[in-house]
């Protein structure tokens, strides 16, 4: 498989900026007019429950000495989105069954 190389020029990254733009306008107006954010509890109904899925991959990879402050953010980050999320409690959908025919 061949790739193109994508030439970033003004005028891409002037159209990026005005879709950028309108999504953003496009949001604010719905949250304005009636755009209904839902909020779950904090709780620690779960906290004995098993544990479904897990996922662990290393914050920190070695690749170049002059991309490390970039990593140090990406950390940072996610430090900071954990102190927010730890405890809430989403419910799941809740599931049909079907039945089968036979």
């Amino acid at each position: 498989m061949k790739q193109e190389i994508e030439i970033h020029t003004y005028a891409r990254a002037a159209v990026f900026r005005a879709k950028v733009s309108l999504l953003q306008l496009k949001r604010g107006f719905f949250n304005l007019t009636g755009g209904k954010i839902r909020r779950f509890p904090f709780a620690d109904s779960l906290a004995d429950a098993s544990i479904v899925a897990e996922s662990k991959t290393p914050l920190w990879t070695e690749s170049e000495p002059e991309e490390q402050f970039l990593l140090a953010g990406k950390v940072e980050n996610l430090r900071l989105a954990i102190r927010k999320l730890d405890g809430l409690e989403i419910p799941g959908r809740r599931c049909r069954t079907v039945k089968k025919r036979n």
